[in-house]
């Protein structure tokens, strides 16, 4: 800009001088045609110089203001950036609290720190409005459009919305954390409150060397201690609720850093899973852990002290019933003293047999327990159901883009504003035109004194308007012929579209021919070649001459030094290097001849094969035709052009390889033609020079480099050429207008595992076998339990017996009170898990209560998931009956119809009959205003006439009106009725011919909407089989859960505890799989809903075009020009030049019909301004008449 702005300074004085020598020149010969073409040239090109300089410093001032707001931009890209690369690394919430403290003092400090810099944004916005000022200027002033307004006021729209996100992050982290801090505080404090009182617990197991009033005593300490157990229960709720209030702040933290984190992946387009870094434990986890390891550990302390509380009521019952049998267990030392001591040894080995099967027993149920958790913590070898949380996020270039088209709507109704104030003004002028043209024709009464003649001019008036009434009444029967045409092409086609049984196959057919623009450009091209051809021949004749030249020249030049140097005998030798190079560049120039040889075979070929493939498109199969819309092939046109560009290039350079080749030919003739000389001189003395020519040696260098530059250019057209042939394959591999849609559904099957399903039959069996062997345990304890209590019993049944005899003291056998004490543990022990069997069949009983609870839940998703099949067979129902309008159409039409809405010939081919009879009704009523301005002048003559008749005469004639003027009258009304009609039938063919095209329009969308339909209702139909599928494994589910809960009911007093809660928790997690899967489900079943009211809710568009181009014609020549053209070789003035440019146009009407209605708006392509139509009618600068005209 600096460099064009220096050159306009630097013409300047020239233009200076220019100027005064063209002044002189007038002022020479002032009043000659030269003079004022002279003087227009001066003013046109002081007007120029004027423009461009204004040009140069608005185009100056709009680089400054768009640098400045580019680096303002730059400036807000850096510092947010700065401030999301902070945010991306935080990751989680820290454990530490201090360390949450001084986290959310850095996000307060980066908050106020971000709002302080919200400034530059500021300054960019400014920096906005003053490029767009100056935008304006250039559009407004030089018709200059700068496109990169609309970039820039996206950037610094998507820097304001990232700012605000920012903002929002950063407060949303701040709360977060402060959320995280009072509930991890909370936890921590009740955590560490209820964790200690559990390891504090004190112990009251009762002892064996504790007495009666020990056992109460500590019997009343447990009662106690339970009751403060179950106080505890609640500040244990307490801690789980604080540790779920920290996991779900945490959770928080951590989605949105990983939203952060994904929306700048996006915008950076990084790949989300390349870009994440291996991240660190949540702390939420670790809390999770700990509350379910206080949980445990609670309901642990909470079993054990019930334990402990029912053997220490065991206990007392034991000690209250001792003194007995201390009354009786003097009497009974000699009883025992002659007990067998075989039955000791026998009761101790059963004891041993029965704990060792015991302890066997409890080996196999331990090793079951773990398998049954490996199993249940082993992962599905087979079948893996992913879950995938898709969360639906606004998309930043759709609001970005909205709030653009939003900008432009209210940019484009301000500019359809200005332009419906100026066709307001127009049509106010259109009617003081039409007001003033029916004033022409009224009616004068004339009083002459003179002889009545019929008037020539009148007859011929008569004669012309007779013509031009007989001309529009043919117009007329023309008009109204087309307008039936139209009315049964609209009636055919809507019976065709009504008869849906008569199965008629509409497709629309695009016949593609070749563009008549494309092949004159084509001719055009030939021409150039031909004309390059014969220049090219040209300069070769030039060339040969100069040569032969050449070489005469430089023989007279060897004759002339020969001449000189005679005294020397001078003999030349070949170098042997230059030979060389020369037979190189005589073997390169082959294979370069060789390559231009096959390269033009090869465009021969390509070609050959372009007219081919033009030739296969526009081979078009009809099979019942509709209407044909001539249109070239987008496709086969961006190829013609690309060859047609590569071929122009192969030449050129086909042309510049021969110029190089001849260069090189010309000097290796000129090498030969030196050959070896001798000459003879008068001293005897041989001299032998070897010296190369610096000439030779520079052309030899630029040849090399021009041969290894020849090289690379065929090597990159060989390239171009195999990609060509390629595209070319591909043309022909390619289906002329079929478009294949491949739909790929997947769907979802479970199947049971074989090996998971051996594995669950194996575990039942051992299961089975278990309980049957715990039976048999339980029945062996029962007897044992019963021969203690006989034993007892016979203990505590001995009678007194007086024997006189020498009195023997029989001491206690201490192993026998060993094994005595160790059976009564192992009572104690079967005891004990009798109480904890009892305690499970509790907790069974509470489960099964809740299962049943449960159960009913599933009964009830059960009937909404059935109500929702129901309405998936309705809407399934609704598609069939859509789909069966036209079954047939669909089934039969396998080529994909493709609307290109375009101009449309005949439109704008009856637009430009209107255009020129407009021309020629405008032209009949200046002739008209001229002839109504000669009768005035000619009332005027007559009526002086009658004074001056008056006096002479005095005599007084009264004329009546003629028969001629009275038809004049009839016929200019008949004219202006014929007019008027003629103004509705083009209305009404306008009107015809849109709804025509709507109509057709309708056609090919109806046939788009049901493919959708059709996808949709096989989609619909797949999912009723899913759901089917799905009900009948529920169905199998729930039966099996019933079975479960049935079989669980009879084996309560069986079973194990561990297993019953293994398996409650299973049916727990399916129950919750089935409640989450219905909710997908029925949020599947609102999703197609919504989907099937969107189907018919379709956008359609319509666009017709209207350009006006004026051309004025040299009456001397013949030649063509445009106004400015014109204007500037002084053909027409600048009032006729203007008038002339306001009267050329290019206006695109682009009618949308969307879900609110139809919309038309009228854009205006030479400066880009929009114009609704709808605004106009509301605001009351249009009204519904006028619009209705116009269409």
């Amino acid at each position: 800009l600096q460099n064009i702005t220096n050159e306009v300074r630097r013409i300047e004085p020239e233009k200076s001088r220019k100027i005064q020598e063209c002044e002189a020149f007038i002022e020479s010969v002032p009043n000659t045609g030269s003079a004022t073409l002279v003087r227009n040239k001066v003013d046109n090109t002081n007007k120029k110089y004027e423009r461009v300089v204004q040009l140069l410093s608005a185009a100056q001032e709009k680089v400054e203001v768009a640098t400045n707001l580019e680096r303002s931009l730059q400036q807000g890209r850096d510092l947010l950036s700065t401030y999301e690369n902070k945010l991306v690394i935080d990751d989680t919430v820290p454990e530490d609290l201090r360390v949450v403290d001084r986290k959310k003092e850095e996000l307060l400090a980066m908050g106020s720190e971000l709002q302080s810099k919200k400034f530059l944004l500021s300054e960019a916005e400014q920096n906005l409005q003053r490029t767009k000022t100056c935008s304006n200027t250039l559009a407004s002033k030089f018709q200059e459009h700068c496109p990169d307004i609309e970039r820039q006021e996206a950037e610094l729209y998507k820097l304001n919305q990232r700012f605000n996100n920012l903002s929002k992050q950063i407060d949303h982290r701040t709360q977060t954390l402060q959320k995280a801090k009072s509930a991890y505080s909370n936890y921590r404090t009740n955590y560490d409150k209820v964790n200690q009182f559990l390891c504090n617990i004190p112990n009251y197991e009762p002892q064996e060397t504790d007495n009666i009033q020990t056992v109460e005593m500590k019997l009343k300490n447990q009662a106690a201690l339970l009751s403060d157990i179950a106080s505890k229960e609640q500040e244990v709720q307490k801690v789980s609720a604080t540790a779920q209030q920290y996991q779900q702040a945490v959770k928080d933290y951590e989605l949105e850093a990983e939203k952060l984190r994904s929306i700048l992946d996006l915008e950076n387009g990084r790949n989300g899973y390349t870009s994440k870094k291996p991240r660190l434990q949540s702390p939420a986890a670790k809390v999770k852990e700990e509350e379910a390891v206080l949980a445990a550990k609670y309901t642990e302390v909470n079993a054990v002290n019930k334990q402990r509380l029912q053997n220490l009521e065991f206990a007392q019952s034991l000690l209250r019933q001792q003194p007995d049998i201390q009354v009786t267990q003097d009497f009974a030392q000699t009883k025992k003293a002659v007990r067998p001591v075989e039955e000791v040894w026998k009761l101790k080995k059963e004891l041993e047999d029965e704990t060792q099967r015991r302890q066997q027993l409890e080996a196999e149920i331990e090793a079951i327990q773990n398998n049954i958790v490996h199993l249940q913590n082993q992962k599905p070898q087979e079948t893996v159901v992913k879950k995938e949380l898709v969360k639906k996020v606004p998309d930043p270039q759709l609001e970005e883009s909205f709030h653009r088209l939003q900008q432009n709507l209210a940019e484009e109704q301000r500019k359809n504003q200005a332009l419906q104030d100026e066709l307001e003004a127009l049509k106010i002028r259109l009617r003081v035109l039409e007001h003033e043209k029916r004033e022409g024709g009224q009616e004068y009464i004339v009083k002459e004194v003179l002889r009545i003649e019929q008037d020539k001019a009148q007859a011929a008036e008569i004669l012309k308007l007779k013509e031009e009434l007989e001309e529009l009444r043919r117009q007329e029967g023309t008009r109204e012929s087309e307008v039936i045409l139209l009315r049964q092409q609209i009636a055919v086609l809507s019976s065709e579209k009504n008869k849906e049984q008569e199965k008629v196959t509409e497709k629309e057919v695009l016949k593609l021919q070749n563009d008549p623009q494309l092949e004159m450009e084509f001719r055009m091209l030939q021409e150039t070649k031909e004309r390059e051809s014969a220049l090219r021949q040209k300069h070769e004749e030039e060339l040969s001459f100069l040569q032969e030249k050449l070489k005469r020249l430089e023989k007279e030049r060897a004759i002339a030094e020969g001449k000189i140097t005679v005294k020397e005998v001078l003999k030349v030798e070949k170098d042997l290097a230059i030979e060389r190079e020369v037979n190189e560049l005589r073997r390169q120039y082959e294979d370069e001849k060789s390559k231009g040889r096959s390269n033009e075979r090869e465009k021969a070929e390509l070609l050959r094969k372009i007219q081919l493939l033009e030739e296969e498109n526009s081979k078009v199969v009809v099979q019942e035709k509709v209407r044909e819309i001539v249109r070239p092939d987008p496709k086969a046109e961006n190829e013609v052009a690309n060859l047609r560009l590569e071929l122009v290039e192969q030449e050129r350079r086909y042309r510049g390889g021969d110029e190089q080749l001849k260069s090189c030919q010309s000097e290796l003739a000129a090498l030969k033609n030196r050959g070896p000389t001798v000459e003879v001189k008068e001293v005897i003395k041989e001299v032998i020079k070897y010296k190369n020519d610096p000439e030779t040696e520079k052309e030899l260098q630029r040849l090399r480099e021009e041969i290894i530059e020849r090289t690379r250019a065929i090597e990159r057209a060989d390239l171009e050429i195999y990609q060509l042939k390629q595209e070319i394959q591909a043309l022909k591999d390619t289906k002329p207008q079929v478009q294949m849609k491949e739909v790929v559904q997947e769907i979802l099957q479970f199947r049971e595992d074989p090996k998971t399903r051996e594995e669950v039959e194996s575990l039942r069996v051992q299961l089975a076998d278990e309980q049957m062997k715990h039976i048999d345990l339980e029945r062996e304890r029962l007897l044992q339990e019963e021969k203690v209590r006989l034993k007892e019993e016979e203990l505590s049944q001995v009678k007194e017996k007086v024997v006189q005899q020498e009195v023997v003291k029989y001491e206690q056998d201490p192993a026998l009170k060993a094994e005595v004490n160790s059976f009564s543990q192992s009572i104690e022990s079967e005891l004990k898990q009798i109480d904890g069997l009892r305690e499970e069949l509790r907790k069974l009983q509470r489960r099964r209560s809740e299962l049943e609870r449960q159960l009913e839940e599933l009964e009830k998703e059960r009937q909404a998931r059935r109500e929702a099949e129901l309405e998936v067979q309705r809407l399934r129902i609704r598609l069939n009956e859509l789909e069966e309008q036209e079954r047939e159409t669909t089934e039969r039409v396998t080529v994909k119809q493709k609307v290109i809405l375009q101009q449309d010939p005949q439109q704008e081919k009856e637009h430009s009959l209107l255009k020129l009879e407009l021309e020629e009704e405008k032209h009949r009523r200046q002739v008209l205003q001229t002839e109504l301005e000669a009768l005035r002048k000619k009332l005027l003559s007559l009526e002086k006439m009658e004074v001056k008749e008056k006096v002479v005469f005095s005599e007084s004639v009264q004329v009546d009106k003629g028969d001629t003027e009275y038809e004049i009258q009839k016929l200019k009304s008949n004219l202006e009725e014929e007019s008027r009609r003629k103004r509705e039938l083009d209305a009404d063919i306008n009107r015809l011919e849109t709804r025509l095209s709507e109509v057709e329009f309708n056609n090919s969308k109806s046939s788009k909407e049901l493919d959708l339909l059709r996808e949709e209702n096989h989609k619909l139909h797949l999912e009723k089989q899913n759901l089917l599928m799905e009900t009948r494994r529920l169905q199998s589910e729930i039966e099996l859960t019933a079975t479960e809960a049935q079989d669980l009911r009879n084996m309560t007093h069986v079973d194990s505890g561990i297993n019953l809660d293994s398996r409650f928790q299973a049916l727990e997690r399916e129950l919750e799989d089935l409640k989450q899967l219905s909710r997908e489900k029925d949020a599947e079943i609102e999703q197609l809903q919504n989907r099937l009211k969107t189907v018919a809710i379709k956008r359609e568009q319509r666009e017709n075009h209207l350009r006006r181009s004026i051309v004025v014609i040299d009456p001397d020549t013949g030649k063509e020009m445009s106004p400015e053209e014109a204007h500037v070789f002084g053909l027409i003035e600048w009032s006729l030049f203007v008038k002339l440019k306001s009267q050329e146009c290019d206006w695109e009407e682009i009618s949308i019909k969307g879900p609110n209605g139809e919309s038309s708006v009228i854009l205006d392509r030479k400066s880009g301004r929009e114009f609704s139509i709808e605004d106009a009618l509301k605001s009351g600068r249009l009204t519904a008449a006028q619009y209705d005209s116009y269409l």
